[in-house]
């Protein structure tokens, strides 16, 4: 999806009109998004969600945050529905995560969240031996995949 100033591209949930066809067990929102300098992004939740936003590059403000590159900004449930995101001088480029609270422990450090130090040292040594797939390869799949079905 493009906007002034914004180019995002949507892996699950919603995002203004656009529904991603991944289906989950538990309702995700899932989304990257490119942002020029000044650029602002607004992203509707449910209030029930929480999630993390992680800064790929450049920089960010939400509310009073102020998350810069390689940072995460958590946000937990409130009372409004749409979160907005402005970036920097310089731009930003970040993934977007949010669903509903599950009440499992979440660990991150750079750009894994798991549930303990242990899984985050896995996902590390998977990430260092070329085990992951790109989001842009996964996302060329799904296409393919619904081209052929």
């Amino acid at each position: 999806m493009r906007g002034p100033g914004v180019e995002a591209r949507l892996y699950s949930g919603t995002s203004g009109a656009l529904r991603s066809p991944t289906r989950n067990i538990v309702p995700v929102t899932l989304l990257e998004a490119t942002l020029a300098p000044g650029a602002e992004f607004r992203q509707e939740l449910p209030e029930t969600y929480n999630g993390f936003i992680y800064v790929v590059d450049g920089g960010v403000r939400i509310g009073r945050d102020t998350p810069a590159a390689g940072q995460v900004g958590w946000f937990a449930p409130s009372d409004r529905s749409a979160l907005a995101i402005s970036a920097g001088e310089r731009g930003a480029r970040l993934v977007l995560y949010a669903g509903l609270p599950i009440g499992e422990p979440l660990v991150h450090q750079g750009p894994f969240v798991a549930g303990s130090r242990p899984e985050i040292s896995a996902q590390y040594r998977r990430y260092l031996s070329g085990q992951f797939q790109s989001m842009h390869q996964l996302a060329r799949a799904q296409v393919q995949e619904r081209s052929s079905a």
